[in-house]
């Protein structure tokens, strides 16, 4: 009987034959790739500092209403600049399957975000961001860029390199 190490190491090195991780990672990255490009409006950054503001005031969790009045609404415009461009180096990552394992890391914390600021607005699905997150999860677990993507030449050319 094989030790759960074993199992474990054995899970992590399995590759993936399915194509539906492949799939969920295109579709995520094409996801992400559309809400930066959308960012990209000047009409975004006008709002911007609006927005965080009307996120902050009635935000159920002081912690996250602590980082959003003492980090992210004094500096709105780097902060914007930054969500715009994770947005679509995260889509561009996961739709050519490049370093996927850690972009999807990285929209998995960009939703988490999302769902920290808004999720207890009455307008939100809540739902959504359990979903999206989930999706990246499924994503770094079948690291699915080694399937039509180019972790698969990366994983060959550096095979214990964990973020392929």
């Amino acid at each position: 009987m094989k030790s759960a190490k074993d199992f474990l190491k054995e899970s992590w090195n399995h590759k993936t034959s399915s194509l539906g991780p492949v799939l969920l990672r295109i579709t995520l990255g094409v996801l992400w790739l559309e809400m930066g490009i959308q960012k990209l409006h000047p009409n975004f950054m006008k709002g911007l500092e609006s927005k965080l503001k009307f996120w902050a005031e009635e935000n159920p969790y002081p912690w996250y209403k602590y980082f959003l009045e003492n980090l992210a609404i004094p500096h709105w415009q780097a902060f914007g600049y930054q969500v715009t461009i994770g947005e679509i180096l995260v889509g561009l990552s996961l739709v050519f399957g490049i370093l996927t394992v850690l972009s999807s890391f990285f929209g998995f914390l960009m939703i988490m975000n999302f769902y920290f600021a808004s999720s207890y607005a009455e307008s939100q699905w809540y739902w959504t961001f359990y979903i999206i997150a989930v999706s990246h999860v499924v994503i770094m677990l079948t690291r699915a860029g080694r399937t039509f993507g180019m972790d698969y030449f990366l994983s060959k050319r550096f095979p214990k390199f964990i973020l392929w």
